[in-house]
């Protein structure tokens, strides 16, 4: 059920009228307790229980001693219902109370993870973190993009569109989602306006951005506009040589990523005083 992750333990948390699948991974050194708490965001495509994710998960938990909330959105993985932008912003809350209720009095440092399309959800998270008054130390990007629209009209599943200039795509695709993005019942895919929000809400919100100079997927740069976005102030980037778009925790990529977050937990575990 937990695809032999040592320790995991498989729940579900009631959404609305949805069940979501979560898996709560502890840190995998039982000689000492864990440094920090990470709730992850996975991207469009499959499960939490997808390999590469495993592997993730696997790194924070042994190498980064962190406790590891997994979880699917409503019609991903075992979690019921359908995937569309009206779920997301409760399935987002409902998670984070969920994991509130956990940790309890624990004092640990806790962070947002977000890949790919989860990016913008990490981000929310965080936002919504700040407003309801939770700890929240910083968040982690990583093959994330700015904004949606122009990265579907790169990407493979609209190569239907590719015989029109990719700004006529863009701007087509951005007609058609610019409805929902209205609806304030519905997520907004905006990576950057969400970072943009939440610099405003908090503006000493570190955050890390993980990207692979390889990833043909979402350019990389993306990454470097996001950090222009908000001037670069408390936002590291970390560029992957040869890195694709979900292999940064793999083979020697990993080792990059260990150094790169051991460097910086540091400078983020006290930015947060409020406690769950």
């Amino acid at each position: 059920v937990t695809a032999g992750l040592q320790g995991a333990h498989n729940y579900r948390v009631q959404s609305g009228n949805e069940s979501l699948g979560v898996w709560l991974i502890p840190a995998s050194n039982a000689t000492k307790p864990a440094e920090r708490a990470v709730i992850y965001f996975h991207g469009q495509a499959g499960s939490r229980g997808q390999g590469h994710r495993i592997q993730l998960y696997k790194m924070l938990a042994d190498r980064l001693s962190a406790t590891v909330v997994a979880f699917d959105l409503r019609g991903y993985g075992d979690s019921t219902g359908t995937p569309w932008t009206s779920g997301v912003l409760e399935d987002i809350r409902t998670i984070v109370d969920w994991t509130g209720k956990m940790l309890g009095n624990n004092t640990l440092p806790v962070y947002v993870y977000g890949h790919s399309l989860g990016g913008p959800q990490a981000l929310y998270a965080a936002r919504y973190m700040v407003k309801t008054g939770r700890r929240v130390s910083g968040c982690i990007l990583e093959s994330t993009f700015v904004e949606f629209p122009r990265t579907a009209a790169q990407h493979p599943m609209t190569l239907s569109l590719w015989f029109l200039p990719v700004d006529t795509r863009t701007r087509l695709l951005a007609s058609l989602m610019e409805p929902a993005m209205k609806d304030p019942t519905r997520f907004d895919y905006y990576t950057g306006r969400q970072l943009r929000l939440l610099r405003l809400e908090a503006p000493g919100m570190p955050v890390i951005n993980f990207h692979g100079l390889s990833d043909w997927q979402i350019s990389p740069e993306n990454a470097r506009a996001l950090k222009e976005s908000v001037g670069g102030v408390d936002y590291t980037t970390v560029f992957i040589d040869g890195g694709g778009h979900s292999d940064l925790h793999t083979g020697d990529h990993q080792d990059r990523m260990v150094r790169a977050l051991r460097d910086w937990f540091p400078q983020t575990a006290n930015r947060s005083s409020t406690v769950y």
